[in-house]
């Protein structure tokens, strides 16, 4: 028996259809969080036209990343930048670490998925600000950060009662937190490992508040130096083409469905409108509670401005 969930991300819609239930459900509940996923009635007709903003029926895909992909095509077709950003939203107002994603359109908009990094889509317009959508995939939190956040027994116990990370965790990463240890886990090519969590997952084992909207307020640019007192720059940082998220640096998120424009809008609009944001850059060091004392004081203080 087939069934079917629609994402819709601003005017981008894909349609999963499958007949195995828990591909369906696996797009339900991996983008759920940040854009409209809902379970909807098998579609008669299954194609559409993704150039032209319609949907397109996935048939038997096991993969979130090419619904995903689907969507992310028609978005860079309607003017869309991706930035990299995490973001963090106060009475629907947003500040940034980094920076977003982003298109030239009204009523503008921000999520937060509660990341260390991530890629935005923004959208810029005179009257409305800069808007904001997510890009859900999954977030991967290292064992220090957890365990200074007393977030690495509540997460052990949840794993040891049988919880599901999500599959990209290494398995000696799950063998870890099975035996209680915080001792960092690096592979062949000096990365670190760290416990991989479905998008959902933020809110129902860390208890993070997933922002659905916002306004872009200000940018935060911050480094680490574990053994500097956290403090704020004298000069933050400006924008640099590092910043934006593109095929020639990204070469995880090849633009397999060609539906990339041949011709993307010019980022420089969207840079200008962020460079006019108020904006600090900060040094944090490894001790959590300090560093998140500066960036919450900081934050507070550029969105009175």
């Amino acid at each position: 028996m087939l069934s079917a969930t629609r994402i819709t991300a601003d005017t981008a819609t894909v349609t999963v259809v499958s007949d195995t239930k828990k591909i369906t459900d696996w797009a339900l509940r991996y983008f759920g969080s940040w854009w409209n996923a809902t379970a909807v009635t098998v579609p008669v007709e299954r194609s559409g036209s993704i150039a032209e903003g319609g949907s397109l029926l996935l048939v038997d895909v096991d993969s979130a990343r090419l619904a995903r992909e689907l969507i992310r095509g028609q978005l860079l077709r309607t003017g869309f930048h991706i930035l990299h950003a995490s973001c963090a939203v106060r009475g629907g107002r947003r500040s940034s670490p980094s920076v977003p994603r982003a298109r030239a359109r009204p009523r503008p908009r921000c999520c937060w998925p509660a990341r260390a990094s991530s890629s935005w889509p923004t959208t810029a317009s005179e009257d409305a600000g800069l808007r904001i959508l997510p890009w859900p995939s999954a977030a991967a939190i290292g064992f220090g950060l957890l365990d200074s956040a007393g977030l690495y027994e509540p997460l052990r116990a949840r794993v040891l009662d049988g919880e599901q990370m999500h599959p990209t965790q290494d398995r000696r990463v799950t063998d870890a937190l099975h035996a209680g240890s915080t001792k960092p886990i690096w592979n062949a090519k000096g990365k670190e490992l760290k416990p991989q969590f479905f998008p959902d997952q933020l809110s129902s084992l860390l208890h993070m508040t997933l922002a659905t909207q916002a306004h872009a307020a200000a940018l935060l640019f911050s480094q680490v130096d574990k053994a500097a007192e956290p403090h704020v720059l004298d000069t933050p940082r400006a924008l640099g083409k590092e910043d934006f998220f593109t095929g020639k640096t990204e070469d995880r998120y090849p633009d397999i469905f060609r539906l990339a424009p041949d011709k993307a809008a010019p980022d420089t609009d969207l840079a200008d409108r962020l460079a006019q944001l108020p904006r600090r850059a900060l040094v944090l060091n490894h001790n959590s509670h300090t560093s998140a004392e500066l960036l919450a004081k900081t934050a507070a203080g550029l969105l009175s401005e």
